[in-house]
């Protein structure tokens, strides 16, 4: 982990108004990234007849969704880097988007169902028994945005006899006071949990399962967030929010109710990059010079953070595992064993020695994996996925210092930012060509963030944005239909780096880019912006989510196809004084934006009657953009001749 402790984080949510003056800003996602996430969303097969006791989960196996033998889903993420400080590794995530990264198309100002995690049938055919309990852990916002007070995280439990669902639990909560409102249905109880530290702490909850119509085979329960959008419209962070995480289900016979942790050990902290400087770094640098001698700590740590989670005292040995994909080759060592005391946190560090070499040329991929074995393997066999964690270190043509995940948004917004500028300092370990820019987009509402602005690229001058050595105009965010994926735009230029530049971009309108910000790394102030004419280093703690590409591009450039439903029709093309919008769809277009090729705004208005006034335009060649009530943006070229 980073020098800060995750409940140490503190995110700037900035609500700033479209009168507010320009600043940078953090706002939620829309999209919660995963790794290998899908590009559809897709139910999970059902388990074949009902499951038995006892029904665990604590989401700590490396996949985005939840476990297909234990769940349905229709939108829950499973991660381990968006919630803090979990009881063991891994989280159920809701929001208030699907696996596309959009926001539910029936969610508005009025809190109404989002995600929803429902279990497989379970049989509960225990008639009378009064010692079953549904067990959880949850946590509000993390490093997401908290929940209005009208938005809540629910459980309902299914009613086979009348096929209904009845809630059983619900929470709510008050960031303002920092209170926790618990409605338990069950028994008629209402708790209020005040803590400082809401958003940072996980809650233990422990609901009986006793009425005699949920004690049948079939029984099923289900979690789900309530949840609404700000209903202010000029609010940049009117993105993704609600965050929920849950963690250690757990429904089990002969339990009571302050039964909430299970007894057992389980790893607590993810692995992160070997590097000390970078997460990749590309790995024809590598071989060229001695960057693992300056990346790589003067010994190499490999550190593992796990916790007891009960009363039992555990003999933990710990095991460690380093795989080369080149060779499929894997070296595996022990750490030693070692007793772990009741609710102990533990952190080891397991000194090694390996030589990182690759049968590849032009890349390498290492997976670094540990594990823990103890003396109640039998006994806890249920939960045995928590005693795992990896970690793929790759080396490709890039240079990063984010690991691939966002967990907010950044940018520029508000007067003033029209003309603003965002750098992100690089230090190359060898001279090579740059050949493209990577930079993850997060979706925004209604994809409002698909404006134009100029990919920069600049040399230093004494540590802080200098000359600029490269400018690409009108290029806008793209998006795949799928989550976790970066554009990337090619350098048409020969541009040569040696030591250290900067890349990033130039605003042309004040709207909000919303790049990907990873919250659980820290480059050291690498970020600078510039809004007043000089330059700033960013007040907020985090990855931006940039990366230079150095080398032969092995993937082909993001082009406009993977953008969807932008052609725009106009006439007459090339126009003098008037140009027509194309088509019956007029009334749905909420404003007209004109750019020149420079990406500048030239024109912005509201359109009339169809038609667009462009008589005070120069001659030449613009991009015409209608901004569509629904938030997709259509474009066309336009060319004004007299």
């Amino acid at each position: 982990m980073r020098q800060l402790k995750w409940y140490q984080v503190v995110v700037a949510l900035l609500l700033i108004t479209s009168s507010a003056a320009g600043q940078e800003v953090l706002i939620p996602l829309e999209t919660m990234p995963s790794h290998a996430a899908p590009t559809s969303k897709a139910k999970a097969k059902s388990a074949k007849g009902s499951l038995p006791l006892p029904f665990f989960d604590d989401f700590a196996k490396p996949h985005p969704l939840p476990d297909a033998a234990r769940w349905e889903t229709n939108g829950v993420l499973v991660n381990s880097n968006y919630a803090i400080n979990p009881p063991s590794i891994g989280v159920a995530s809701f929001d208030i988007i699907n696996l596309r990264g959009e926001i539910y198309s029936h969610i508005n100002t009025t809190s109404s169902n989002a995600d929803v995690l429902t279990s497989h049938p379970i049989n509960l055919s225990y008639p009378g028994d009064l010692t079953i309990y549904l067990s959880f852990a949850y946590q509000p916002q993390g490093l997401g945005r908290s929940a209005s007070e009208t938005d809540s995280l629910a459980v309902d439990f299914y009613d086979t006899a009348n096929d209904q669902w009845v809630n059983a639990w619900r929470v709510s909560a008050n960031s303002s006071n920092n209170t926790l409102t618990e409605t338990n249905r069950l028994e008629d109880k209402t708790r209020i949990r005040k803590d400082t530290e809401i958003k940072s702490k996980f809650f233990n909850v422990a609901l009986p399962v006793y009425d005699e119509k949920y004690l049948k085979d079939g029984f099923r329960f289900r979690f789900r967030n309530l949840a609404s959008i700000s209903e202010n419209a000029q609010d940049p962070a009117r993105t993704n929010g609600d965050n929920w995480h849950i963690d250690l289900v757990y429904l089990n016979r002969n339990r009571y109710e302050a039964d909430t942790i299970p007894n057992d050990i389980a790893i607590s902290k993810p692995i992160k990059s070997i590097l000390t400087n970078y997460t990749s770094i590309p790995w024809s640098h590598v071989k060229q010079s001695s960057v693992l001698q300056a990346e790589l700590a003067n010994r190499l740590e490999f550190p593992i953070s796990y916790r007891n989670l009960g009363p039992t005292t555990w003999n933990v040995t710990r095991r460690f595992e380093v795989l080369n994909h080149s060779t499929n080759e894997t070296y595996a060592f022990s750490g030693g064993a070692e007793n772990i005391y009741a609710f102990q946190d533990f952190d080891f560090t397991r000194y090694y020695v390996y030589n990182f070499s690759s049968a590849w040329n032009d890349s390498a991929r290492f997976t670094f994996k540990s594990y823990l074995i103890t003396d109640f393997e039998e006994e806890t066999k249920h939960f045995r996925q928590n005693d795992t964690t990896t970690y793929t270190q790759e080396f490709k043509n890039y240079y990063a210092y984010d690991d691939g995940s966002s967990e907010m948004g950044y940018g520029l917004y508000g007067d003033g930012s029209q003309n603003g500028m965002v750098a992100l300092k690089y230090n190359t370990y060898t001279a090579d060509k740059l050949t493209g820019v990577k930079i993850y987009f997060n979706r925004s509402y209604k994809d409002s963030n698909q404006q134009f602005f100029k990919l920069t690229v600049w040399e230093s001058n004494n540590g802080t944005p200098g000359k600029k050595l490269y400018e690409k105009t009108g290029v806008k965010p793209l998006f795949r239909d799928s989550l976790n994926q970066f554009t990337l735009y090619k350098i048409d230029e020969d541009i040569t780096l040696n030591g250290e530049f900067f890349v990033g971009w130039g605003q042309t309108t004040k709207d909000l880019l919303n790049v990907g910000f990873d919250k659980n790394n820290e480059p050291n102030s690498k970020l600078y912006y510039n809004l007043y004419g000089y330059w700033q280093t960013t007040e907020h703690s985090g990855a931006l989510m940039v990366r230079p590409v150095f080398g032969e591009l092995t993937e082909s450039p993001t082009t406009i196809d993977d953008v969807r439903d932008t052609k725009l029709s106009i006439y007459p093309n090339p126009a003098s004084t008037v140009v027509k919008i194309a088509g019956d769809f007029t009334n749905s277009i909420n404003l007209i934006r004109i750019f020149n090729l420079s990406g500048q705004v030239v024109l912005e208005q509201q359109i009339h009657n169809g038609e667009v006034n462009v008589e005070h335009l120069s001659q030449g060649t613009y991009i015409l953009q209608a901004l569509m009530r629904s938030g997709h943006p259509k474009t066309a070229k336009l060319v004004i001749l007299r």
